[in-house]
């Protein structure tokens, strides 16, 4: 097996490497805040940071990463709202933030997922009756925590509701 064993935070620095289409730092001891800087990395397709220590905010200036397509902080720290910038990421297929400490809505703006894994943080949401048509590429979705407050209909006809715990795989 492999040896994972970096420690300390994300480098600022890495912003300068604009080319890099593809970041895997998962299973480590990471720490810190995920840096603003990275906005920068406007070429990166792929970033795996989950299974670290990661703490802070999602940063509202990653909205500038609009070729990511694939978007792993799970098993972190994080903690703070969902950034309503991020809608402009229309090119993200995977975003997986589940067993962090989110909070606030849940995002609406997403359209081209498939797969949205949010489970295990705080979210409370009003789930939009037309969230449907806002995600409709959307076949993998998991909500599951006793915590969440959710209500509403959620993709009527394709997914059953049950208080507290809603998982849907669409194939």
């Amino acid at each position: 097996s492999w040896d994972r064993n970096l420690e300390g935070q994300l480098p600022e620095q890495w912003s300068t490497l604009t080319k890099l289409q593809k970041l895997c730092l998962d299973e480590n001891q990471l720490s810190g805040p995920l840096p603003v800087d990275w906005s920068a990395l406007v070429s990166l397709q792929r970033l795996d940071l989950g299974h670290n220590n990661l703490s802070g905010q999602l940063p509202r200036q990653w909205s500038a990463l609009t070729n990511l397509q694939y978007l792993v902080i799970s098993s972190n720290k994080l903690s703070g709202q969902f950034p309503h910038e991020w809608s402009t990421l229309t090119n993200l297929r995977e975003l997986r933030l589940h067993y962090n400490q989110l909070s606030g809505q849940l995002p609406e703006q997403l359209s081209g997922l498939s797969s949205l894994r949010l489970a295990s943080n705080k979210l409370v949401a009003q789930v939009p009756q037309q969230w449907p048509e806002l995600v409709p590429n959307l076949q993998d979705l998991d909500l599951r925590d006793p915590r969440y407050q959710l209500s509403g209909e959620i993709l009527t006809g394709k997914c059953e509701v049950v208080p507290g715990f809603c998982a849907c795989h669409l194939w």
